[in-house]
């Protein structure tokens, strides 16, 4: 009797789901990351990972649950990575020029979110809203860029990172909050969106020959055109 009665609920769940409307919105932006490293430079000093700023893109899908919620899933490619600068001022006709050198990691991901959404507010002109989930990301590919900083930068080396190799985890679970609105428009609609993520998984697996860590985090600043189906 209770096979039936959880059989029934589940193919009433997936025609309830199927009546309900679908949002499919295409997302452009930019996404500030960084990477936390248990590294240092010796003597307690910690290694200084600054922060870095590229394109996002992809396609988010929103399935209405009711008149407020909604799960919220997608595809979209995530570069995340950090830069290391280490440099020096160096006194030319009475100026300060700064030289050094700068070395940049940047990963490639395709990221895919589970998200539960909930609208505060639906007037008809502007629908704000906010949401939370975990997501699951696979890096595609990684390199590591050095240069020679001047008043210009001065590409030395490109390095592919191989991350099929042990010593990384190319699958990361995460999570992620957002914030953004609606705005009715034709059709369909229009929609902003700030987010920010974190990584719960290392990139540097445990079989490195050093405990370095590496969990992402960063921003994000989405823009975006959507229609309802």
């Amino acid at each position: 009797m209770k096979k039936w009665i959880t059989t029934a609920a589940f193919i009433t769940s997936l025609m309830t789901m199927s009546q309900a409307q679908t949002t499919i919105t295409g997302m452009i932006g930019a996404h500030a990351s960084t990477t936390s490293a248990n590294l240092s430079l010796g003597e307690g000093s910690a290694l200084n990972l600054k922060p870095i700023t590229t394109f996002t893109g992809g396609v988010t899908v929103d399935q209405a649950l009711d008149s407020r919620l909604s799960f919220t899933s997608g595809l979209h490619l995530r570069r995340k990575g950090f830069e290391v600068l280490e440099g020096t001022s160096v006194g030319v006709l009475g100026l300060d020029l700064g030289v050094g050198v700068k070395a940049t990691t940047e990963i490639n991901y395709i990221e895919v979110p589970f998200m539960l959404k909930a609208r505060i507010i639906d007037n008809g002109r502007v629908q704000p809203y906010v949401g939370a989930g975990p997501s699951v990301s696979y890096g595609i590919n990684g390199t590591l860029r050095t240069a020679a900083t001047a008043i210009f930068d001065f590409n030395l080396t490109q390095t592919d990172i191989d991350l099929s190799s042990n010593n990384y985890n190319r699958w990361q679970l995460g999570g992620q909050a957002v914030a953004g609105a609606l705005f009715p428009y034709g059709q369909g609609h229009w929609m902003t969106e700030v987010g920010y993520s974190t990584s719960f998984t290392d990139l540097v697996s445990e079989d490195f020959l050093v405990d370095s860590g590496g969990r992402h985090r960063g921003w994000i600043f989405s823009v975006g055109y959507g229609m309802r189906f």
